[in-house]
């Protein structure tokens, strides 16, 4: 299995033999298992055309020479049941960013996060903000805050983390595309092998 220091060289001089194992690999934490079993022709065809409709540019980037997790990366944004990458300036009083934002983060969680009646309250067009949500049968709240911000706050991922914790899953941010709008859940020895095979490295929410 090729380690982040071979993954550099492989992503530029021979992306076809980097976009195969490293599906590969991410298909053994269930990344792309549509195409489980499939020809190498249909998977390099498949995951390329996932990547090209979400990236809309090179691919593999060529940061991917420099940034071998940025790569790794752009190459799972294909998987949108997996991951998640928005704009993170999109909140504005009314617009119930939050709601959508925890829907989205709940449909790539591997069942681990399942919120109902999700509300935003704003105390003024400013701020700050409560999302009130329901899950596991309980009321609870998160918070935006009064900043005159439109940035979505990642900060509330540790609180669901800490809802989440009995799952085995967490919540991951990963800061190499410039801010930190890329999330996946994983369990604690998946980002352990992420870290080891791939040379990741996650943000602490």
């Amino acid at each position: 299995m090729p380690r982040s220091d071979d993954l550099r060289h492989l992503a530029i001089d021979d992306p076809r033999s980097w976009l195969l194992g490293s599906v590969r690999f991410f298909q053994t934490l269930d990344f792309y298992a549509e195409y489980c079993g499939q020809t190498e022709d249909v998977l390099v065809d498949g995951v390329t055309n996932a990547v090209d409709r979400v990236w809309g540019a090179e691919f593999p980037p060529e940061e991917a020479g420099d940034d071998p997790q940025l790569a790794d990366m752009v190459l799972l944004l294909g998987d949108e049941s997996r991951v998640w990458w928005r704009d993170l300036e999109r909140v504005i009083a009314g617009g119930d960013a939050y709601v959508s934002t925890l829907h989205e983060w709940a449909a790539i969680s591997c069942g681990a996060f399942a919120p109902e009646d999700i509300v935003e309250q704003w105390h003024s067009q400013d701020g700050p903000a409560e999302i009130l949500f329901t899950f596991r049968g309980q009321r609870h709240r998160v918070h935006h805050p009064n900043l005159r911000d439109d940035y979505l706050s990642m900060q509330i991922l540790r609180d669901i983390n800490r809802l989440i914790a009995e799952s085995g899953y967490q919540f991951a941010v990963c800061d190499n595309l410039g801010l930190p709008n890329w999330v996946v859940v994983l369990k604690r020895e998946e980002m352990t092998l992420l870290r080891s095979e791939r040379g990741w490295s996650f943000l602490s929410y």
